[in-house]
C-alpha cells in the first residue's frame, strides 16, 4: 500500500514539474530544493476568492491553492460536498469567477466525504526554499471528524486536489 502511494506521489510531483517547466529548462547548475511543510495558513495577497454563487451558503470542503514557480502559477481549486469542482486563477481579469467547473467522479466524491467525516479541519502550507522561483501550495479542508490528519494524509489530500485539477481542466 505504501509503495503504491509513494509511486502515486512521485507521479504527481513529476507531472507538476513537467507542467511547471512548460518547455523551459533550468540551468545545469541550478540547485535542487525540496519542499518544506508548515501548518500555518496565510492566504497570499493574490489568493482568489472562492464564491458560492451556484451553491447557496455552502463552503468548499477542500480548497487547494498554488502560487509561484518558474511558470508563475496562481491557481485555486475548490471542491464541495456536492461534488462540484471550481477552478480559479488570479491571472484572470475577474479572479472571483470560476475559470472552469466540473463534477467529481462518484469515487472521488466518496473519498472527499469520507475524509470530511473522519478528520477535523486543516490548513496546511508547503513551500520550497527557492527565492526567485519558489512555489507555495496550500490546502484548506473543512472536516467534521475527530481525527487529526498526519503528514501522509495531508499529502494525499494535496495530491488528490492536484490530480483533480490536472484531469478536470478543459
Amino acid at each position: 500500500m505504501f509503495q503504491r502511494l509513494f509511486a502515486l506521489l512521485c507521479v504527481v510531483w513529476l507531472v507538476m514539474a513537467v507542467v511547471a517547466c512548460d518547455a523551459t529548462t533550468a540551468p545545469d547548475d541550478a540547485p535542487a530544493t525540496l519542499p518544506t511543510a508548515s501548518t500555518t495558513f496565510e492566504p497570499s495577497s493574490t489568493s482568489t476568492a472562492v464564491t458560492n454563487a451556484d451553491h447557496g451558503d455552502a463552503a468548499p470542503v477542500l480548497t487547494w491553492h498554488r502560487e509561484g514557480g518558474i511558470a508563475g502559477f496562481c491557481d485555486e481549486l475548490a471542491m464541495y460536498d456536492t461534488g462540484l469542482v471550481q477552478s480559479f486563477s488570479c491571472k484572470e481579469a475577474n479572479g472571483e469567477a470560476p475559470v472552469w467547473e466540473a463534477q467529481l467522479s462518484t469515487e472521488a466524491l466518496t473519498e472527499l466525504q469520507r475524509w470530511q467525516a473522519t478528520y477535523g479541519s486543516i490548513d496546511q502550507t508547503w513551500s520550497d526554499e527557492a527565492t526567485a522561483d519558489g512555489m507555495t501550495e496550500q490546502i484548506s479542508f473543512v472536516g467534521q471528524g475527530g481525527e487529526t490528519a498526519d503528514e501522509l494524509t495531508l499529502q494525499t489530500m494535496r495530491d488528490f486536489a492536484v490530480k483533480e485539477f490536472l484531469t478536470q481542466m478543459p
